[in-house]
């Protein structure tokens, strides 16, 4: 009964892995999004936007110690 089990629970977690490759593959790209803002502009390169966060005064002691 556990190899069963354990045959089961393969089969289920391949058959999901397949699933998401499919869906992922038939997706657009990131580079096709319809907001433009990882589209390549006219000169052949792409604009990357950082974004950041103030992380004091509450997690200064994690980083320090």
């Amino acid at each position: 009964m556990q190899i069963r089990t354990w045959k089961k629970l393969g089969t289920l977690a391949l058959l999901g892995l397949l699933t998401s490759w499919i869906i992922s593959s038939c997706s657009p790209s990131a580079s096709t999004s319809s907001t433009g803002s990882t589209e390549k502009a006219a000169n052949g390169s792409a604009e990357v936007e950082f974004w950041t966060m103030q992380l004091q005064p509450q997690f200064t002691d994690y980083f320090t110690h």
